[in-house]
């Protein structure tokens, strides 16, 4: 056998060997993780053959609660272990690559966990796996991604991630053109989780209980009443203008340097029933500068539930800072229970001058039910000169009270939600009551 034909043999036989090796490159046969005390927002891109919490985590976290987002209960699904009874709990029994988790470490002190088992295969992402709306979303490659490689699809698309140095979510939006605006992050990583909200992708097919599921189910030996966490899972809420009309216009044209965004939460703090006295706080900051807000609009996520921070229910606004400390304030609003993102909040007024602070408005003003009909909640916008108690009711045809509701406001101007729980198709009068004044409107409930 001659050496030229001893080459093509080797050839031959060693060329499929590299390609197999090229396509598993990135991958690995075990991952290390490395968890903070407190909340750690995780995929997991290595699981073994069985990958239940107990046999995947068993007792190496010490006390620790994990959590995962299930779309079709709308709730999360939870285990918790205890060293004090060395056994798991709740309603969670399989780990899942694909799928984001918290992790809430309860001691004082680092974990590292190590996991050996088989990895996915790697394929190159796509947002097309995901579906529309809101996701909990977890990478299933085994190495980081730009988000250049992955570029959005939507104008509206944004993907938030878990600072766990920070205890907060940081958020990367879409730039004109359809690009990531990377400010606060540039990678995605394959043992980090995220949340995701894409806007024409259809919606993924869910299959059935697996059997190692419906095995695993024994672990809910001592499940909390509603199975629900007892500990506040962090949430992120998107905020910002980008479809109403801009703030930050002076002589017509959009401000130079960009802008500061203040997050101010309204407390009740004194005063009698109809002279509330308030305070207001500053729970967050964040600058936009010119590429981030783009004409005068921009895009912010929140962080509630946090130990010292925001919750649902507490009522905000926010506050805008511009060139020469000009300043204008938003509606406020009340935090939504369990939603990601609110309706773009308002500017009554826009930033015009220098050294101008907006003014209080100097009447009381109600806008236009939206949407009318409704078949969830519908909206007002609401100005209000001096603060006071303000009552807000729903009248069926007859003139019989369906709703009412007390809430203390301060001057300024605020969104006011009416929810549409227990009503019957049909007309109602809107009313809504300050002091001496008093405004009526007709909204439609359509289910």
């Amino acid at each position: 056998m001659n050496i030229r034909r001893i080459i093509i043999l080797l050839s031959v036989a060693i060329i499929p060997i590299l390609l197999i090796a090229a396509k598993q490159q990135d991958v690995v046969g075990y991952w290390k993780h490395q968890l903070e005390p407190g909340f750690n927002f995780v995929a997991f891109p290595v699981l073994p053959d069985n990958p239940t919490i107990r046999n995947v985590i068993g007792n190496k976290l010490g006390n620790v609660e994990i959590s995962a987002y299930d779309p079709l209960l709308k709730r999360y699904r939870t285990a918790t272990y205890s060293t004090a009874n060395e056994s798991w709990s709740g309603d969670l029994y399989l780990l899942g690559r694909g799928t984001a988790y918290w992790i809430n470490i309860l001691g004082d002190s680092p974990k590292e966990l190590l996991i050996s088992g088989y990895p996915e295969q790697y394929t190159k992402f796509t947002w097309n796996k995901l579906g529309n709306g809101w996701k909990h979303f977890a990478p299933t490659y085994g190495k980081a991604h730009k988000l250049s490689d992955v570029p959005p699809e939507n104008v509206n698309d944004i993907l938030i991630k878990w600072d766990r140095t920070k205890s907060r979510f940081v958020a990367v939006s879409v730039l004109p053109g359809n690009e990531w605006q990377t400010v606060q992050f540039e990678n995605i990583e394959p043992d980090q989780a995220y949340i995701v909200h894409l806007n024409n992708t259809p919606a993924p097919k869910i299959g059935p209980p697996t059997e190692l599921e419906r095995t695993e189910a024994k672990m809910d030996v001592t499940p909390a009443p509603d199975n629900a966490s007892r500990y506040l899972i962090p949430t992120p809420l998107v905020i910002g203008n980008q479809s109403a009309v801009p703030i930050c216009y002076h002589n017509g044209q959009v401000c130079n340097g960009g802008f500061t965004v203040q997050v101010m939460k309204e407390v009740l703090i004194a005063g009698s029933e109809n002279d509330p006295q308030f305070d207001q706080l500053l729970v967050d900051e964040m600058n936009m500068s010119p590429a981030v807000s783009a004409d005068g609009r921009f895009k912010m996520v929140l962080t509630v539930n946090t130990a010292n921070g925001l919750v649902a229910g507490d009522r905000i606004f926010l506050n805008v800072v511009g060139p020469g400390g000009s300043k204008t304030s938003s509606a406020s609003f009340v935090i939504p229970d369990g939603e990601y993102s609110v309706p773009d909040v308002s500017f009554p007024q826009p930033l015009s001058e220098p050294n101008r602070t907006a003014l209080l408005p100097t009447a009381y003003r109600v806008t236009t039910p939206y949407p009318s009909p409704f078949n969830s909640s519908f909206r007002v916008d609401f100005q209000a000169p001096t603060a006071g108690l303000t009552t807000i009711r729903l009248f069926d045809v007859n003139g019989r009270t369906v709703k009412s509701e007390k809430v203390a406001l301060g001057a300024g101007t605020h969104r006011l939600t009416v929810k549409g729980d227990g009503l019957a198709n049909g007309l109602y009068i809107f009313e809504l009551s300050s002091g001496t004044f008093k405004h009526r409107a007709k909204v439609a409930y359509l289910k």
